[in-house]
């Protein structure tokens, strides 16, 4: 991650980790005795991507060592809860599952997102998403589409009859690369 964009991923987790406790947490009081754990898992995607390391590392905010303190910031992590970063196909997929009440949180592209609610994009023809809510926007994902150099490929209608590789199917990457080839009335 570029330097600037660091700070802004930090505030956004912090932000995200108070929407997940005040979640899960309630406000009812606790009693005295052995403490409920609750499992809060995330879906990220391929452990070879960018979203599942992402995921370990909110998983290990929300959870934080139990009763330690995180300096001067008073305790780490959510009190009784414990984040747990899962595998997954990807944005198409998290979406799909949190819809469904399959899984509590996952992370997914914010145009898929938007795609998602309003049931347009690669949701078209399937009903509006309505059990999914944006809880933060941890980064920017650029799409960068690049060939070797010596591939005579100059701009993206050269791509037409050439094997591409766009990520597993249901990944954003997917989703983006599939959009980027239609807007060039190219088809896979």
């Amino acid at each position: 991650m570029k330097s600037g964009i660091l700070p802004w991923f930090l505030i956004a987790a912090v932000v995200a980790i108070g929407a997940i406790a005040s979640l899960v947490s309630g406000n009812a009081p606790q009693e005295a005795g052995p403490r409920q754990i609750s499992y809060f898992r995330i879906a990220t995607a391929s452990p070879s991507g960018t979203y599942y390391p992402i995921g370990q590392l909110l998983a290990a905010l929300i959870s934080g060592p139990a009763e330690s303190y995180c300096g001067e910031g008073g305790p780490c992590g959510v009190p009784g809860v414990v984040g747990l970063a899962e595998v997954s196909e990807g944005s198409v997929a998290n979406l799909r599952a949190v819809n469904a009440g399959r899984i509590e949180s996952g992370l997914a592209q914010g145009d898929l997102v938007d795609w998602a609610v309003r049931g347009v994009g690669s949701f078209a023809g399937e009903q509006r998403m309505r059990g999914v809510r944006a809880v933060a926007n941890l980064y920017s994902e650029p799409f960068h589409l690049i060939v070797a150099a010596d591939s005579g490929i100059q701009q993206v209608s050269d791509l037409a009859g050439k094997r591409l590789s766009i990520d597993q199917k249901g990944s954003g990457s997917f989703v983006e690369g599939m959009a980027l080839l239609s807007a060039f009335g190219l088809t896979p």
